[in-house]
């Protein structure tokens, strides 16, 4: 997708790239807790887990 010739990602930290598109808080929720299906997502974001920002680790090209 980065070289989509409509629609590039240039950015390939989706938390920066969602944030940019709504006023809304935006976060993670580990992969772990979503495979306990949604009542554990609900609870994670419930205890503020959804507005841990994590920094980008993957290098930009």
């Amino acid at each position: 997708m980065r070289n989509h010739p409509l629609t590039p990602m240039t950015d390939p930290n989706l938390v920066r790239v969602l944030q940019a598109q709504t006023n809304r808080r935006v976060g993670l929720v580990d992969i772990a807790t979503v495979w306990k299906g949604a009542h554990a997502v609900r609870d994670a974001s419930f205890d503020g887990i959804l507005s841990i920002r994590k920094p980008c680790t993957a290098r930009k090209r």
